[in-house]
């Protein structure tokens, strides 16, 4: 039985409800670990710091795993590869979070293990190029020579994967829209999942100006990180996928937001928009929570509702 009841959310409005008591024990765990309130520091103590945050996330499976190099016109992109004990039906190409300036395959591989036992699926966690010291479209490039590579190597990674999907938390799931895949001729992405996603790059939607999530991830928090991924260049849809004119043709996809994050509605707004074009999406609120909930399953019951949810329609 499920602990926590999400909410569907292709409707405009639900009502408020409090911040949960668990996001506010998650705040109080985070600031006595240090790990809240980092942006503006300077990043590589940032990404030092970061790695407390293991001790929020709780246990993993003993999934096998292997580091891989993935060849790029770069030189080459690092990754993990996860491989599920049951005959993986799926592959998934997994971003992580961090306002792509952070994060890494290390922070991000709990949640890579969970899904990959759950979801019975191979999962390639990228270690893309981070910011500032790589603007945009470094991020980008990096997670677009993963997909195809993982694409052309699929039979070799999973021979009896039937799917092939992109999945991304925070800045990873503006990473993971599948917009470069459709307009570049593939490779053919069956189903996007986007977690508490950034989609444009605009902040101005109802719930960024209302800075919801408050000192958790501000307004103020976003529109800094955005300005140093983007390094002044102004957005297109490659950065910004709400600025596609046209979300037809896109993968089904899922799509996970929290009730106290400034990213809420614009998240929903791009769901919305994918419904109207003609492509299947599954939009889920969660009551109460704050950005990037799921990655704290050792404080947070409803995050391992989002893990169940991700392998549900990763399992087709």
């Amino acid at each position: 039985m499920k602990r926590f009841n999400a909410v569907k959310v292709l409707a405009r409005y639900v009502p408020r409800m409090a911040l949960h008591r668990q996001s506010l024990e998650l705040m109080e765990k985070a600031r006595a670990l240090g790990v809240a309130n980092v942006v503006g520091m300077e990043w590589p103590a940032v990404r030092e710091l970061e790695m407390r945050e293991l001790e929020l996330k709780g246990d993993a499976p003993a999934v096998a795993s292997r580091e891989l190099s993935i060849p790029s016109a770069e030189g080459g992109v690092d990754a993990r590869l996860y491989l599920p004990a049951a005959t993986a039906g799926a592959i998934v190409v997994y971003f992580h979070g961090g306002g792509w300036c952070a994060g890494s395959v290390a922070l991000s591989d709990p949640e890579c293990r969970v899904l990959a036992e759950r979801a019975g699926a191979v999962v390639v966690s990228v270690d893309y190029r981070l910011a500032p010291e790589h603007p945009y479209p470094a991020g980008p490039e990096d997670c677009w020579a993963a997909v195809r590579w993982v694409a052309e190597h699929r039979r070799e990674l999973a021979p009896a994967a039937r799917r092939l999907a992109t999945m991304g938390s925070s800045a990873g799931g503006n990473l993971a829209a599948a917009l470069r895949a459709r307009d570049e001729g593939g490779p053919a992405i069956d189903l996007q999942v986007l977690l508490c996603p950034t989609v444009d790059l605009g902040f101005d939607s109802p719930s960024c100006a209302e800075d919801l999530g408050g000192s958790w991830l501000s307004a103020a928090d976003i529109k800094d990180l955005a300005a140093a991924y983007m390094g002044g260049r102004e957005p297109d849809a490659t950065a910004a996928p709400a600025l596609a004119q046209d979300l037809g043709g896109l993968p089904r996809a899922l799509i996970v937001t929290a009730e106290f994050d400034v990213l809420r509605d614009e998240a929903e707004t791009y769901g919305r928009r994918l419904a109207e074009a003609g492509v299947p999406v599954r939009a889920v609120r969660f009551p109460g929570m704050l950005h990037g909930f799921y990655e704290y399953r050792a404080v947070v019951d409803a995050a391992e509702d989002v893990w169940t949810l991700a392998a549900e329609a990763i399992r087709g």
